[in-house]
């Protein structure tokens, strides 16, 4: 039988070379395909994943992907395999965007900052704020469970305003929502059975924390009350702690005339983040009283936005004002304000750069040069 080593014998030198050659070239190639572009062992590996018949297998693999570059090594190339992921899943890793990088942010907790919770440890690339800063209500959620003490929210919050990047600067505001979450999910840990159902016993002590934080603005402290309003209507929503299932505005009904407004801005943004249906948000709300008429008008655009700037939602919050501006003109510019200070706030890829040709022409300004310091308080 003929070895190898007979027929190199009777190869010509200059194939002998060639090979030799081809065989460099394809090492030098594994070696840059995995090491120079870093990317490409995470996409091989969601591919793989994608591949998989049954579509939860399928998900849960791809976060288990997210999850591996984020535990080894860090935020950045977590968040970079996350953004692999959800292209390829076509931004159907969750219910939607926002959701699903929200599971980022758990994992981060959890993984990476609760065993070192100093921030300068990390970076913290851009792409944490995508799809409306989930990535920090998932972190900040957790870390305020385990630490809700009123000066924990404060000193943790107040970081985020002196980082050089602007993108993160931010994030402070994310921050004191987010804190809302933790407090009435920490509130919960310590509600006995006997009080389950009661909205009183979850709502009230996480929002007397949040009125307890000192040295912060009062648009701070109605982040923080809109977080906790939030986490209070998806109890209800998902029949958690012996809550019945209603609609969102039903929900903020049950609660006392002074909390109703804080609920009402959650619900807006939720329906409209998670139906797109604006249409019935604003019926509901064009029939209550001027203040809840205001959150919503508020607040329905940052629900929108949740997924992204986009043709899709841009489009569909511009629907919205027109149809605030039809049934009750007096809060037409206030929409169309808040729109514009919206765009500023969500917006973060170049890939769309909204038109403001489309806004109409006596509310183009807001489009053009919104007011960094509009706030939602107003």
């Amino acid at each position: 039988m003929t070895t190898y080593s007979e027929i190199y014998d009777y190869l010509p030198a200059s194939w002998v070379t060639a090979v030799f050659l081809l065989a460099t070239i394809g090492i030098i190639g594994a070696v840059f395909f995995y090491t120079v572009s870093p990317g490409a062992n995470v996409m091989v590996s969601l591919r793989l994943c994608s591949i998989r018949s049954d579509q939860i297998e399928r998900i849960e693999c791809a976060f288990s992907v997210v999850r591996s570059e984020l535990v080894r090594k860090g935020v950045t190339s977590g968040m970079n395999a996350f953004v692999m992921a959800n292209k390829m899943y076509q931004n159907r890793l969750d219910v939607d965007c926002h959701a699903a990088v929200h599971r980022v942010g758990d994992m981060a907790y959890y993984d990476l900052f609760k065993n070192d919770p100093e921030f300068s440890h990390y970076e913290f690339p851009r792409e944490t704020t995508m799809c409306g800063r989930g990535f920090y209500h998932g972190f900040f959620e957790h870390l305020i469970q385990d630490n809700p003490r009123p000066e924990f929210i404060v000193h943790t919050c107040n970081y985020f305003k002196s980082v050089e990047q602007e993108y993160l600067q931010k994030v402070s505001s994310t921050c004191f929502h987010a804190a809302g979450h933790g407090l009435i999910r920490a509130t919960a840990e310590k509600v006995p059975r006997s009080s389950w159902g009661n909205p009183t016993s979850f709502v009230d002590p996480s929002l007397r924390s949040c009125e307890l934080m000192i040295g912060v603005t009062e648009s701070e402290k109605r982040l923080c009350q809109t977080g906790v309003m939030s986490i209070f209507i998806q109890m209800n929503r998902y029949e958690n702690y012996g809550f019945s299932k209603k609609t969102a505005f039903e929900t903020c009904d049950s609660l006392v005339t002074s909390q109703r407004e804080t609920c009402y801005r959650m619900s807006s943004l939720m329906v409209a983040q998670f139906e797109g249906d604006y249409k019935r948000t604003w019926s509901i709300c064009n029939r209550a009283a001027p203040a809840l008429q205001r959150a919503c008008i508020i607040y329905i655009p940052i629900g929108l936005f949740t997924n992204g700037v986009n043709p899709i939602s841009y489009q569909t919050a511009l629907d919205f004002c027109s149809a605030v501006a039809a049934t009750n003109a007096q809060y037409a510019s206030l929409c169309y304000e808040h729109l514009g200070y919206t765009l500023t706030s969500e917006y973060v890829e170049p890939s769309y750069r909204p038109d403001c040709v489309l806004f109409p022409t006596q509310y183009r300004d807001f489009c053009i040069s919104p007011d960094p310091d509009f706030s939602t308080t107003r």
